[in-house]
C-alpha cells in the first residue's frame, strides 16, 4: 500500500482525537510519503503503529499525537519487529 501526498505542508491525515492513523501489521509493506500525522490518539502507536512490517516514510510531520496508555508508549510512532526506511 503507498499514502502519497502532495506536500506534507498541504495533505493532512487528521484523528481529531479520536484514532490512530495508519497502522501496518502482520508483513505487510507500505511508503508514507509527503503527509502530516496529526491529533492520533489511542493507547499506543497513535500516529503511525507498525510490527512486523516493511515500511518506507519519507517527506513527512508526525506531530501532536497523544497516548493514552499509563506508559505513554510511542505516540508519534510506534515501532516492533519492523524494517523501515526514513528519507
Amino acid at each position: 500500500m503507498n499514502i502519497i501526498g502532495e506536500d506534507r505542508e498541504e495533505t493532512i491525515l487528521d484523528g481529531e482525537n479520536k484514532s490512530r492513523l495508519i497502522s501496518c501489521l502482520e508483513k505487510n509493506s507500505i511508503l508514507v510519503k509527503e503527509v502530516q500525522a496529526i491529533n492520533g490518539n489511542t493507547y499506543y502507536g497513535c500516529g503511525i503503529m507498525l510490527e512486523e512490517s516493511d515500511v518506507s516514510l519519507s517527506d513527512m510531520y508526525i506531530t501532536n499525537n497523544q497516548s493514552s496508555f499509563y506508559q505513554k508508549d510511542g505516540a508519534g510512532l510506534y515501532c516492533k519487529k519492523f524494517d523501515c526506511r526514513t528519507h
